[in-house]
């Protein structure tokens, strides 16, 4: 009876060591970078970055998150992104009502015309799904000393917080681009 006992825990642990190695290869097959965890700050970034082909991370299936990056990886980078058009584009600068304005926008996704509001902060909505696409904010900086762009999706939206400082008054409304990134652009 012990000796069946024994065999049942011993085939158990057999089990469960099977179960963990075939567990853990599954996850290094759909995550490689083994110095990227999900917990990293920059995960999300890295993994949009390798989902989208732009990195491959190295040959030891490292990304090296705290290294700089080296020119040829940089020329690498921006070869690839070529593959991962902008899907659209939106420059919003202020209007002579105080408000703020679309002046220019493209949108290589569906040719809507995007829409503005204001909800805490500059909302557009580009009237496609974002999923898998990545934003990009750009803050137009003639006649400004510091300028910060936060930008994310929230709700099927892009939500932008614009934060600008000029030499003579304090954050002022300034005129900003939004890019947002992705590999389904059509014509």
């Amino acid at each position: 009876m012990i000796k069946r006992k024994i065999w049942l825990i011993v085939i158990a642990f057999v089990c469960v060591a099977i179960m963990s190695a075939v567990l853990s290869s599954m996850v290094t097959a759909a995550w490689p970078l083994s110095d990227v965890s999900p917990s990293h700050w920059a995960y999300n970034y890295i993994k949009w970055l390798y989902d989208n082909g732009i990195t491959t991370g190295y040959s030891d299936n490292t990304y090296r998150p705290s290294n700089s990056v080296q020119r040829d990886e940089m020329a690498a980078f921006l070869q690839r992104q070529a593959g991962a058009t902008v899907a659209a584009g939106a420059h919003v600068e202020p209007n002579s009502g105080g408000g703020m304005e679309i002046t220019e926008w493209f949108n290589n996704v569906n040719g809507q015309t995007p829409t503005l509001t204001w909800e805490y902060a500059w909302v557009i909505d580009f009237k496609f799904n974002p999923n898998d696409r990545f934003p990009v904010c750009s803050v137009d900086m003639d006649g400004s000393l510091f300028g910060l762009c936060t930008v994310k999706f929230l709700n099927e939206k892009v939500r932008v917080g614009i934060y600008d400082v000029k030499e003579d008054s304090f954050l002022e409304p300034i005129g900003f681009w939004i890019l947002v990134f992705g590999n389904d652009i059509q014509p």
